[in-house]
């Protein structure tokens, strides 16, 4: 009987040995399988963070686990099979990096509660997906002292805006920025980036636009390979291939205009980039993936004159579309007319009409304008719009007494619609003295209810102008969105589709503070009632709300939202 009491003694001393053990090693071991998790709460289940993003932790346990004085407190992560201490102490306080660093892994981590007197330890798993470090939120693109680089105003899992700086100089090392000065930066649906010939799978495309070369970037994480330039997606025994791509010669992309059409549920888009050639002469080159692939070959800016694509005459256009859905508009300089290209979006009514615009004729006397009243040349072409559905264009015409006339027309789905009474929304002229023939950025309020739009003259002044009338009634408001000190406006941009809060981005620099003296500020978009513009701003949680103003940056010369 002594003896097997002295059995038992053993097997229970041997038995909390072993359960102490357990508690001291930090490898291959199951912490569900040990004590209870239920006694720990404030922990979630999962966390979704960025890379870069300070999570915070503040754990609530069972006080009859012990004193406070007698408690030990550490955080692991899964290493492999292993268990690693990844931080000590009661609160989780960690910046996302390594180890726990990698974009789009998860990773299973626990919190442990030991008592140093009984040895008992309570765990709780949790597990921490790591997203993309530039998963959503705004892209700059700026110039530095004989370079660029990018930032990005980055919306965390959090509902925070943390502000990225110098970006490629560590996501894209081999990329050539000494010397190159940044064009812009357009970022959209599309499912053959980067490299049309190997997609990632992101169906999202960003082309960074200079004047040594055009290239995209990966849409994740900002990095890039050559394979990524846009000689990638140009058509083998094309007239840009053999310009270019044949000759060894970088395209050199001045603009870029993305359209969208809606098939099957699915975002098209239709892509013009606007390359000069050696005589100076621009030329607009479209990517298109749907109903066919079809990347850059052919000038569009074209007549048709044959039955085949090689059969037409070319014409200077100007750098600016107007693109929608079905119809996208172009401006022949010499002539000082609308010319018009129908969008395919099926098998069935795709032809070579494809490759050329057609004269917009439009003989109307009883409308409020004519497509070919006579002008001085365009001044600027784009749209207006929330969303595809709900859009319009509009362009400014020069005329001859130093007037500009605005023009806005709706979006139908052929020439024939363009021209009727029922498309030709509003015209208004602008008064030499307004400046707006003069204007290095022009942006329309993007709600197609909404008669004002906005510019930036070449002196650095910033007007808005109300349209809803035959005659422009302009304010200028420079003093409003020019913070001091800042004399230069180098964007200003309405983001729109790609955002779902309509706010006018204008960017600013002060030539004082170099390399920093960029800056953004967001402007709500303004009521159907008034133009005037207040400072947009962000909730971040009840009891945190911020300005949507952000500075630090270079030169600030392009903004797009991804």
């Amino acid at each position: 009987m002594k003896y097997i009491m002295n059995l038992r003694i053993i097997i229970v001393c041997a038995a909390l040995l072993s359960l102490v053990a357990c508690n001291e090693d930090k490898g291959n071991y199951d912490y569900k399988a040990i004590n209870q998790v239920d006694d720990i709460t404030g922990i979630e289940e999962s966390y979704s963070v960025e890379i870069g993003e300070q999570l915070k932790i503040t754990p609530e346990f069972d006080p009859t686990m012990g004193h406070e004085d007698d408690l030990d407190y550490t955080w692991y992560y899964r290493n492999g099979t292993e268990w690693s201490v990844l931080q000590e102490g009661r609160n989780f306080d960690f910046e996302i990096a390594a180890p726990i660093g990698t974009p789009y892994k998860t990773y299973t981590c626990a919190f442990e509660v030991k008592n140093r007197l009984t040895g008992v330890a309570y765990r709780d798993i949790f597990s921490i997906k790591v997203a993309g470090t530039f998963n959503k939120g705004y892209v700059l693109v700026y110039e530095k002292e004989n370079e660029f680089d990018m930032g990005m105003i980055v919306h965390n899992t959090q509902n925070q805006f943390i502000p990225k700086y110098d970006i490629l100089a560590s996501t894209a090392p081999s990329l050539q920025r000494e010397g190159v000065k940044p064009y812009g930066i357009n970022i959209f649906d599309d499912a053959t980036a980067p490299n049309p010939y190997k997609p990632d799978g992101s169906k999202r495309s960003m082309y960074l636009l200079t004047d040594h070369y055009t290239t995209r970037l990966k849409v994740g994480d900002f990095s890039w390979d050559a394979s990524y330039d846009v000689s990638n997606s140009v058509e083998s025994n094309s007239p840009i291939y053999d310009d270019y791509v044949a000759a060894g010669r970088p395209i050199i992309a001045e603009k870029m205009k993305t359209g969208y059409f809606i098939s099957s549920n699915i975002v098209r888009p239709n892509t013009y980039i606007y390359v000069k050639n050696d005589k100076g002469e621009g030329n607009w080159y479209l990517h298109k993936i749907f109903p066919v692939y079809y990347f850059f070959s052919f000038p569009m800016n074209a007549y048709r004159t044959g039955s085949t694509v090689y059969d037409s005459e070319r014409y200077e256009p100007a750098p600016f579309l107007a693109c929608s859905p079905r119809l996208n508009m172009f401006y022949d300089q010499k002539e000082k007319r609308f010319n018009c290209q129908t969008t395919y979006r099926s098998s069935a009514d795709f032809s070579t009409g494809f490759f050329f615009t057609d004269k917009v004729v439009d003989e109307s006397t009883d409308h409020i304008f004519s497509f070919n009243d006579e002008n001085e040349g365009l001044l600027y072409m784009s749209e207006r719009y929330t969303n595809i559905s709900k859009m319009t264009s509009f362009a400014l015409l020069k005329q001859a007494d130093g007037k500009v006339k605005y023009i806005e027309f709706g979006s139908p789905t052929s020439i024939t619609l363009l021209v009727g009474k029922e498309n030709k929304l509003r015209k208004c002229m602008f008064d030499a003295s307004t400046g707006i023939a003069r204007a290095k950025f022009i942006a329309a309020a993007p709600e197609p209810n909404n008669a004002f739009i906005y510019y930036a003259t070449d002196d650095n002044k910033v007007y808005y102008a109300d349209i809803s009338s035959s005659n422009a009634v302009v304010r200028e408001i420079t003093d409003k969105v020019v913070p001091e000190g800042y004399s230069e406006i180098t964007s200003l941009k309405f983001l729109i589709p790609s955002t779902s809060s309509k706010n006018l981005a204008i960017a600013t620099y002060n030539s004082s503070l170099g390399d920093e003296g960029g800056r953004i500020d967001f402007y709500k978009m303004p009521s159907i009632s008034s133009g005037d513009l207040e400072l947009a701003t962000h909730k971040v949680t009840d009891d945190e709300t911020i300005d949507m103003s952000w500075k630090g940056f270079g030169k600030i010369v392009g903004v797009d939202y991804k």
